[in-house]
């Protein structure tokens, strides 16, 4: 009776602690992803200014020492969102009406 008791309470106990953990895993993995594709921040902008002339547009090399905590894959396509040379896909309203 005692053994049931007590292995029924662990196991919910167990379940609790792991469901919460797996929560906040989650909440972790999205801030981080959030993080990596934000906007890039002018002290970011300035840093990558000075890894680009250093490395000649060695975007590895200037991920690794410049920005180590930002996407690799998209620390590029960032780059030309901040200058403002990025196309943007987006479809205004005036060209939606015309359609």
């Amino acid at each position: 009776m005692l053994r049931r008791t007590y292995s029924s309470r662990w196991m919910v106990l167990h379940d609790t602690i792991f469901n919460k953990s797996k929560i906040l895993i989650a909440e972790k993995r999205k801030a981080v992803r959030r993080m990596k594709t934000s906007p890039l921040t002018t002290e970011e902008i300035e840093c990558i200014q000075e890894g680009l002339k250093i490395y000649k547009h060695d975007w590895m090399s200037v991920w690794q020492c410049v920005v180590p905590h930002r996407d690799p894959s998209l620390l590029p396509r960032q780059w030309r969102v901040a200058l403002g040379t990025q196309k943007s896909y987006k479809v205004d309203a005036s060209k939606k009406e015309k359609r």
